[in-house]
Formats: C-alpha cells, structure tokens, sequence
C-alpha cells in the first residue's frame, strides 16, 4: 500500500487510460460544436430559401388579382393558404 496515492496508482507515473479518455471527449466536444454550426447555417438558409420563394408566389398572386386573371375570393384564399 506504501506508494499508492489516493487509490490512482504510485506517485510520478501518469495513468493513459484517463488521458485517452478526456483526449476523447475533447475531441467529441469540438465535432460536437462543428456540427451545430454546421446545423445552424444550414437552416438559416433553408428559411431564406422559403421566404424568398412565398415572397415571389405572393408577387405574382398580387399581379393576377391586379390584371382581374382571378377574383378577389380566390386571391384572399389563396393569401391566406401562401401565409400559413
């Protein structure tokens, strides 16, 4: 029992099953924080994408209530279903 310090083996010898193990952590933690950012650019352009492509439908709904190509029931229905 003389040399044991604290139950984590004899003083001045490093136990490498402990620095394997944070090694891994840290390296689960870094592609961890990657794939969120990863994540998160992703969806930002996702709901770009849908904003901009129901902005150009409401445009060119907007342009066939104007041009009287559809009434203003099927345009106010149409809207609605657009913005939901």
């Amino acid at each position: 029992m003389m040399g044991h310090m604290y139950g984590f083996g004899y003083p001045g010898t490093l136990n490498w099953w402990w620095i394997a193990g944070f090694a891994i952590l840290r390296l689960l933690i870094v592609v961890g924080i990657i794939v969120l950012i990863i994540r998160l650019v992703n969806k930002s352009r996702r709901d770009r994408e849908t904003y901009n492509s129901s902005g150009k439908a409401i445009e060119i709904l907007k342009e066939k209530y104007v041009t009287d190509e559809i009434s203003e029931e099927e345009y106010q229905r149409k809207l609605k279903i657009l913005k939901s």
